[in-house]
């Protein structure tokens, strides 16, 4: 990326995928009966949410280290 405005927008859009991705998941597992109860549930929204965290830091991290090393250039 070499405009910042871009960035952003790759930004946004990549935070909104991620969110969408798994809290469709944790739906999933509810809808689905996968977990049934509310512990198992409470689990399972933490299980999604830990696995989000990591997925929207690594896509930020390569939209954000694509910009940096491309601003050094």
């Amino acid at each position: 990326f070499k405009n910042v405005f871009t960035a952003i927008l790759y930004t946004i859009f990549v935070l909104a995928a991620v969110f969408h991705g798994f809290n469709g998941l944790w739906t999933f597992m509810i809808s689905w009966g996968i977990v049934l109860k509310m512990r198992s549930q409470s689990k399972a929204v933490n299980y999604c949410v830990g696995i989000m965290l990591l997925v929207g830091f690594l896509g930020l991290a390569s939209i954000w280290g694509t910009y940096f090393i491309n601003l050094r250039n």
